[in-house]
């Protein structure tokens, strides 16, 4: 799915009451408003449209069918994922929920299964590093998760149920509405599932179907956003956010019974903001906020692995703007601590941080990006400076052709993992860092259908990159020893066509050739060096096709993985995977009430196919959703 733009209303919406167009989208994730074909990196967008088309009901379900974005997923419904972007691993990717950092100090990923699609509004992706932004992880890309507000004063009631293959079933109700200055907003939803599903399993000789047993989950999601504003200066929100899950954890497929181990997380997130608009060109925000996430792990005849992760983050903006020009400037002050099985005491990190990010419009046909942070990390001692520079520039007047460029250095800290696991952390370990470099063109035009094209290339130089290698007595530490070098080219096209009131149709590719490759050798003659990068696909080729007729709506997502491989020589390579989902949808409107229906089929051609050796994924598998909004 490519919503490179959109300002269509969601799919609540009849299509007689949908409106396409072309028009600039703007993005906060680069902490200054900034149209998506004047920002100096790529910027996909996938707006509350978007997001009610695709199947699933999780975060990581909207980002598989994204782009160049590059899932790995350990199975079905509920298991972990993660992300890749641009050839690097989900600790390069920073996660950003509403602008505040999610990824975990403890090994600083972010498991995108844990974070339920039901209120989120819009998500914003950035496709290149941006620790001259925010800091710390965000070397191969950023993540920035806006979640839903209620919209206008008039109240608002839906409930939600589906039901799918292996025992999946899911119910929700929101209610929102405002008295006064305040409006809020109320979200619950619980969703569980056997999980036992079939699969094909090869023992060497045979390929026979089987059964993944100990597989299910239940998740528990609650939700509350309060929305405080005195006129049009004064504005004041607080949203808090309660997951829990428990699930299973099968293991790695060896032929061998399923394990029954367990896993249970607990997540809470809490942000408090200020924003006070002196007038239309001054801002001032504030924003606090306080995450507290719990991961239980258990296994019969083996003793409970426990891990708490604490996180206090204090964060002031001023931003101003006029007709040549916009900057936001601020500091970020973060305390995180970890306790847990692993770890003798608890672990705390102290990080300040100050930045400064600008636009100068040059003319109307160039415009320019400088963004400079300075971190100060308390555990390790270290100063880190990152600088960004970015331009876009518009060649010839009349034509809604853009090129644009970017470089800039960026860095990861180490985690607390890395460096405070018991009897094998290293605290002598440095951030990675990496110097980025990006370059490319966004086309708008009108050719029979209103198409955008859009090119890119990114390199990508990573050093002083922390790797788990054998050391004494036979244990395993991390240590600053590797080097990567990601070269990306991708292109993406996206056209649209309205034929009738009643009539529209939707299509989009996208194609990336990722070159990750290893540039250090770890011994002399080491046989990884200049291999690509294990579990990195060399080729991803996606498309999409929407239509809307009347009422109804159907949905095609289709991708290819290519090549990528298992083990650090590239000797075993896994199977390509060919993998088409789908769904159909129907609306009506009974008063004052409207009824939404979606049935979705996962894995149309029955692939047998895995995404991580190891982890066997669903063969073809349904589930069908009713909503009623009033």
């Amino acid at each position: 799915m490519f919503a490179i733009c959109s300002n269509a209303s969601s799919q609540v919406a009849s299509s007689r009451d949908t409106v396409y167009s072309i028009e600039e989208i703007v993005v906060k994730g680069g902490r200054i408003e900034t149209g998506i074909y004047w920002s100096p990196s790529s910027v996909k967008v996938l707006d509350e449209r978007k997001i009610s088309t695709v199947n699933g009901s999780r975060l990581s379900d909207i980002l598989k069918t994204t782009g160049n974005v590059f899932m790995k997923t350990y199975g079905g419904d509920g298991s972990l994922s993660t992300i890749s972007l641009n050839g690097l691993g989900a600790e390069h990717t920073l996660v950003l929920i509403d602008g505040k950092k999610i990824n975990s100090f403890q090994n600083s990923q972010a498991d995108l299964s844990l974070i339920p699609k039901d209120k989120i509004e819009k998500i914003e992706i950035m496709s290149n590093g941006a620790s001259s932004l925010y800091g710390s992880n965000a070397i191969g890309g950023v993540i920035n998760v806006i979640t839903k507000s209620l919209r206008n004063d008039n109240p608002k009631a839906e409930l939600s149920g589906t039901l799918g293959s292996y025992g999946y079933n899911k119910y929700s109700v929101n209610y929102g509405n405002s008295t006064g200055n305040l409006k809020y907003d109320l979200f619950y939803s619980r969703e569980k599932s056997k999980g036992n599903f079939k699969y094909i399993y090869y023992d060497g000789t045979s390929r026979n179907e089987r059964e993944r047993n100990n597989n299910g989950f239940v998740a528990d999601n609650l939700y509350l956003d309060l929305n405080y504003r005195t006129g049009k200066k004064n504005e004041i929100r607080f949203n808090s956010g309660f997951f829990s899950q428990k699930r299973d954890l099968p293991g790695i497929e060896a032929g061998t019974p399923s394990s029954s181990a367990q896993q249970r997380d607990i997540n809470w997130n809490n942000n408090l903001s200020y924003s006070h608009f002196l007038n239309e060109a001054v801002s001032i925000s504030s924003d606090l906020n306080y995450q507290n996430n719990l991961m239980k792990y258990t296994e019969p005849g083996l003793d409970e692995s426990h891990y708490r992760n604490r996180v206090l983050t204090g964060l002031t903006t001023l931003s101003f703007k006029n007709k040549y020009f916009k900057n936001t400037s601020g500091f970020e002050v973060t305390y995180a601590d970890i306790s847990g099985s692993s770890f003798d005491e608890t672990a705390s990190r102290k990080q300040c941080s100050i930045f400064t990010a600008g636009e100068i419009n040059v003319s109307d046909f160039l415009k320019l990006f400088p963004s400079l942070r300075y971190d100060y990390i308390s555990d390790i001692g270290r100063d880190v400076y990152t600088g960004k520079f970015g331009l876009n520039f518009k060649p010839v007047t009349g034509i809604n052709l853009n090129l644009r460029t970017s470089i800039g250095n960026n860095f990861s800290a180490p985690t607390f993992n890395e460096l405070y696991w018991k009897n094998i952390g290293n605290r002598n370990l440095r951030p990675e860092s990496s110097v980025n470099f990006d370059a490319g063109l966004i086309y708008r035009f009108d050719l029979i259908t209103q198409n955008i094209i859009e090119l890119n290339y990114t390199r990508i130089r990573l050093e002083d990159k922390i790797v788990w290698k054998p050391a004494e007595f036979g244990l395993w530490k991390p240590f600053n020893i590797d080097i990567s070098e990601s070269n990306i080219f991708s292109i993406e096209i996206n056209s649209r066509k309205r034929f009738n009131d009643d009539f529209e149709m939707e299509i989009g590719y996208g194609y990336t050739y990722n070159s990750s490759v290893k540039k250090s050798y770890d011994y002399p003659g080491d046989a990884s060096y200049g291999k690509q990068i294990f579990f990195i696909p060399v080729e991803l080729s996606k498309m999409n096709l929407g239509v809307n007729y009347r009422n109804v709506s159907l949905n095609f997502f289709y991708s290819f993985t290519g090549k990528r491989y298992s083990d650090f020589e590239n000797k075993e390579r896994l199977p390509v995977i060919d993998l088409l989902d789908g769904n159909i949808g129907y609306t009506i409107k009974v008063n004052k009430i409207t009824i939404n229906t979606k049935f979705e089929i996962n894995n149309v051609l029955n692939e047998d196919y895995i995404i991580i050796q190891g982890y066997p994924m669903p063969l073809r598998n349904y589930k069908i959703n009713l909503s009623l909004i009033y």
